[in-house]
């Protein structure tokens, strides 16, 4: 039997036996010999620690509130109230964010909510300026618009189609201006 691990034992040749010697008894293995290894000591026992708990992870929240809110203002900026309202909210929780030093993300969603409210109060002061003064948009369009009908330039049809339109226009806005109060 072969063993690539154990190097095999040279066989001793064998000696002739003559009759008139008497036969040597040689003793004949029955089993190979393989040479031994000194026994591995056991591996050294340390006491089982158990692992210690994970720290919880930092809390963002008003930093996340911020920026999504911030985002908010910024697409509903064109909605008086809803723009405002998120505007609001968004710079509050950003305020918040910056105390608790929350990172970049609570800066971010200050300067939007801040640019979502400055553009929502901007919006909201310019329609309330054309609602308030109207009157003197409607006088100087009909007074251009009768500078081009005296002119030739606008037909009866059109200045008939431009009139049905101003006074569409000013019904919404007396109405609009009776809802706000002026």
């Amino acid at each position: 039997m072969t063993d690539e691990f154990y190097p095999q034992v040279p066989e001793e040749p064998a000696v002739p036996v003559t009759p008139e010697e008497p036969a040597e008894s040689v003793p004949v293995p029955t089993q190979e010999i393989r040479p031994t290894m000194p026994p591995v000591p056991p591996a050294p026992v340390q006491p089982v620690t158990p692992a210690a708990a994970p720290a919880p992870a930092k809390s963002h929240g008003a930093a996340t509130a911020s920026l999504v809110f911030g985002i908010l203002s910024l697409v509903c900026c064109c909605l008086p109230v809803a723009g405002l309202i998120l505007s609001l909210i968004g710079v509050i929780c950003g305020i918040v964010a910056v105390c608790k030093k929350q990172g970049g993300m609570g800066i971010a969603g200050l300067i939007l909510s801040l640019i979502g409210l400055i553009a929502g109060i901007a919006l909201c002061l310019s329609v309330l300026t054309a609602i308030l003064h109207f009157d003197e948009f409607k006088e100087a369009l009909m007074a251009k618009i009768q500078e081009m009908k005296d002119s030739g330039q606008i037909s009866e049809e059109i200045d008939e189609f431009v009139q049905k339109i101003v006074d569409e226009l000013l019904k919404r806005f007396e109405s609009i201006k009776e809802t706000l109060g002026g």
